[in-house]
């Protein structure tokens, strides 16, 4: 899969521009050749119902050198960019409040297990009223659902906040090796330090990097 297809995204659709082989006219020529256009996946589709995507196609010479543009933007503040960095990863360490929330979430789904367990074996050793039972036994069951999810939601924030931290991290250490000034176009250094970019209706893109800055051009 072409690394373009991974990050770039339509601002009116949120769809990601994809690619195709559109046939070109030389100039003074009969001869054909082929470009590769991005378009916004929805591009089409939208258009059948009347509302048209506004985005345009791009070449992707166009893409790459918006890129370069947008990267030397970023390198003139530098300095800033890595301590912002730096600021950032103190921010996401601290997680002593997630955690004790975690610790306490933890708790509810483990008591909620003990009382579930406990009124099977009390059913299973005590002639219970068995419409009763499941009545009791169906709102333990929904309770422990909405407790475990609450406690995956905060799993989940700091599964997050772990990969942030490590993507920011790799990205300062390749963001410090990398040259000033961005002369041609670099597959490597677009891979790195690249998040996503967001395509708008006038043709200007935003390159939102890993270091959670954005530039528009």
């Amino acid at each position: 899969m072409k690394p373009l297809i991974v990050i770039c995204y339509c601002s009116v659709s949120n769809n990601k521009y994809i690619t195709e082989l559109k046939s070109s006219k030389v100039s003074h020529s009969t001869t054909k050749y082929k470009r590769e256009v991005w378009q916004c996946n929805k591009k089409f589709e939208n258009g059948k119902k009347g509302n048209k995507c506004s985005t345009p196609h791009l070449f992707e010479r166009e893409i790459k050198e918006a890129f370069i543009k947008a990267f030397n933007l970023l390198c003139q503040k530098k300095n800033s960019v890595l301590n912002n960095c730096k600021d950032f990863i103190t921010i996401l360490n601290n997680t002593k409040e997630l955690d004790e929330k975690i610790m306490v979430q933890e708790t509810e789904v483990k008591v909620l297990i003990n009382i579930a367990r406990n009124l099977v074996e009390e059913n299973a050793t005590t002639a219970l009223d068995q419409e009763d039972y499941k009545n009791r036994y169906a709102k333990i069951e929904k309770k422990f659902k909405e407790e475990q999810d609450k406690l995956d939601e905060l799993l989940k924030e700091r599964e997050r906040k772990r990969v942030q931290k490590n993507s920011i991290k790799l990205f300062m250490k390749a963001y410090k090796e990398m040259p000033e000034i961005l002369k041609e176009w670099s597959l490597e250094v677009w891979i790195t330090i690249i998040d996503h970019a967001i395509v708008y209706s006038d043709g200007k893109m935003k390159f939102i990097f890993k270091s959670g800055d954005e530039i528009k051009v």
